[in-house]
């Protein structure tokens, strides 16, 4: 049901929003620190700027998807607003449906970089590269997940068979 969706998609935000937070405290943390023993101790962290440069990718993709989940994403709605509330509906409906499609799309095609990049290894921490493109992935399915459930949402309002949503 779509109460169930709705749920599931609040759960993955919280996550999600978690894991934001602590990136950025990482993020900010990490750079204090190179620094701090760039400039005072005089020495460097070899990978302090790779783990940086990977927190911020997923950073920013994940709120990205945050920002899908709750509307604030930077957009031009000044015609659409001169709309009747039933043609934004139907505006956002169309504009959903080729958002959904080319995620899905993206989503596809990131599969096979991910796989590839797993056998190539990052140059200071030694990781599999495909990790920091699983981002993308996880990015493009949460962003298909939210914009599914108001779909969903925006169909059965125009049809009358729903209540309006409310954020």
């Amino acid at each position: 049901s779509s109460d169930c969706m709705r749920k599931l998609c609040d759960i993955l935000y919280r996550i999600t929003g978690v894991i934001v937070v602590t990136l950025m405290i990482e993020i900010i943390l990490m750079t204090f620190l190179q620094v701090f023993t760039r400039y005072i101790i005089n020495a460097s962290i070899p990978w302090a700027q790779e783990l940086i440069v990977y927190s911020m990718v997923w950073m920013v993709l994940l709120g990205c998807s945050m920002g899908m989940r709750k509307h604030e994403v930077a957009c031009m709605d000044l015609l659409i607003g001169k709309l009747p509330p039933k043609g934004q509906k139907i505006i956002r409906i169309i504009n959903n449906l080729i958002l959904v499609s080319f995620l899905t799309v993206l989503l596809f095609i990131n599969k096979d970089v991910v796989a590839n990049a797993m056998s190539r290894l990052s140059g200071m921490m030694r990781i599999p590269m495909g990790y920091v493109n699983l981002s993308l992935s996880i990015s493009c399915a949460l962003t298909v997940l939210y914009l599914a459930v108001d779909l969903y949402d925006d169909f059965i309002s125009l049809l009358g068979k729903g209540e309006e949503k409310t954020e």
